[in-house]
């Protein structure tokens, strides 16, 4: 009687990740993964998380301004 046990179906084998599916962290460009880059580092402007509650809490005043009229 031979035991299976070691063996796994195919479905539960991991899958190797394929760099075409991955955004690069340093060019956020396709294709490559981030050790493999040769490319330089984009710089990505992003408000600061004060500037964006400050805007959201205005936003929600705003809100509340309008269901009252």
């Amino acid at each position: 009687m031979a035991s299976s046990y070691g063996v796994r179906p195919p479905s539960f084998r991991k899958k190797q990740p394929s760099a075409e599916n991955f955004t690069c962290q340093k060019c956020l460009q396709k294709g490559h993964f981030t050790f493999e880059c040769t490319g330089k580092r984009k710089y990505v402007h992003r408000e600061s998380r004060s500037k964006e509650m400050a805007k959201r809490m205005k936003m929600d005043e705003e809100k509340k301004q309008a269901e009252l009229l």
